[in-house]
């Protein structure tokens, strides 16, 4: 017989602890001192004693709580148990989650605490607009077949390199969904194969080529760093004296300066590090004095990228990249310092890695030679 009615609910008054009031069969409402009111069924199954969550009082009603208390009994009858079955249905529900939403939560939960967040933030949602057969799909259902065409068509339109750093954030998610969410079992990326790296960018900056770009700066020695041009021009010339990244100039702040380096405390591999300072470098930063007094420049990572850009297309120079500069500032460097030392210098962990970046001519390289023989028989 019930005990419950709507009425007697409504009376219910929350005391200084959980108190349980009886329905029938097991069924019961869990009242909280703090106004909750939870609805339970405590039954036992296979000799082991367990509480069902029904819903919360009022959105579940007193007729849902026992309707929901029948359709569990019934499941009892038939030897299953209703906890499991719930846990089995909320599992399934989760897995059959669109592509697109296992994403978001990466994006929340896990990427939002990488270096390169903005990067893949960007990159998957691109990838979701770009792939939407792919984004509706069940995170469970995507296999191996859904990720091939996924590379097949992005191979089309960039570079493999490219194809395979987005293939690698794409494992990523799928990592995740498995470790963290256990949504699913194995990649669907097991066994595709990444497209092949493209050569490394062995690009040189000639004299003759700082000088076309400063032009198109309008910039000079004499220039003021009020205009974003000017900063980006001024930010071009010190990553060639420092090989330092773009991101790295423009996260630069006065208090990390010394009188012979700077100190980068937050780098792109995780750790600080401090950057020598050659006199070149130094007769940069002092014509930077007075532009603000916490930070060096005022312009943004993304601002200079986006002006460097603008600013070179209008040369015959389209071709050179920002990045470039560390490549000609490593080949620099490296005549001068053993490999060891312009790893402390780049921040480089992996010497293999910091070899794509040192590019000598071979007549620079005949010059040394020469140099050196020229030493051996003085």
């Amino acid at each position: 017989m019930s005990n419950l009615t709507d009425l007697k609910i409504r009376k219910i008054k929350p005391t200084d602890k959980n108190v349980k009031h009886s329905d029938a069969g097991g069924l019961y409402l869990m009242v909280t001192p703090k106004g909750s009111y939870y609805w339970r069924y405590k039954y036992r199954f296979e000799q082991k004693e367990y509480v069902l969550a029904l819903g919360v009082y009022p959105e579940v009603s007193l007729a849902d709580a026992r309707l929901k208390h029948l359709e569990a009994k019934k499941l009892l009858k038939t030897g299953i148990n209703p906890s499991a079955d719930k846990q089995s249905k909320k599992q399934k529900m989760k897995q059959e989650q669109p592509f697109s939403e296992i994403v978001q939560i990466f994006l929340q939960n896990e990427a939002i605490k990488h270096k390169g967040y903005k990067w893949e933030m960007l990159r998957l949602n691109k990838i979701l607009r770009d792939f939407p057969e792919l984004a509706k799909k069940p995170i469970n259902q995507i296999d191996q077949s859904d990720l091939i065409n996924f590379r097949n068509k992005r191979s089309l339109k960039i570079q493999g390199t490219s194809v395979k750093r987005e293939m690698q954030l794409l494992g990523s998610v799928f990592r995740y969904a498995i470790r963290e969410l256990r949504l699913i079992e194995y990649s669907p990326l097991t066994n595709v194969t990444k497209p092949k790296e493209n050569p490394h960018r062995e690009m040189r900056i000639s004299l003759d080529d700082v000088n076309t770009l400063l032009d198109a700066f309008q910039y000079t020695t004499e220039t003021p760093l009020i205009l974003k041009k000017h900063q980006t021009a001024w930010a071009f010339l010190f990553a060639l004296e420092t090989s330092m990244r773009l991101s790295e100039i423009t996260n630069m702040r006065w208090e990390h300066i010394a009188d012979d380096y700077v100190l980068l405390p937050n780098t792109k591999n995780g750790s600080s590090r401090k950057v020598p300072l050659n006199k070149n470098a130094l007769a940069l930063l002092e014509r930077a004095k007075g532009l603000d007094n916490e930070v060096v420049l005022t312009i943004s990572a993304d601002s200079l990228s986006t002006t460097f850009r603008k600013y070179r297309d209008t040369t015959p120079l389209t071709y050179i990249n920002f990045h470039d500069t560390r490549h000609e500032a490593c080949t620099k460097f490296a005549q001068i310092m053993p490999i060891q030392d312009l790893a402390k210098v780049t921040g480089h962990k992996d010497l293999a890695m910091l070899m794509r970046y040192y590019n000598p001519t071979a007549s620079e390289l005949a010059q040394r030679m020469n140099e050196k023989l020229n030493l051996v028989m003085s």
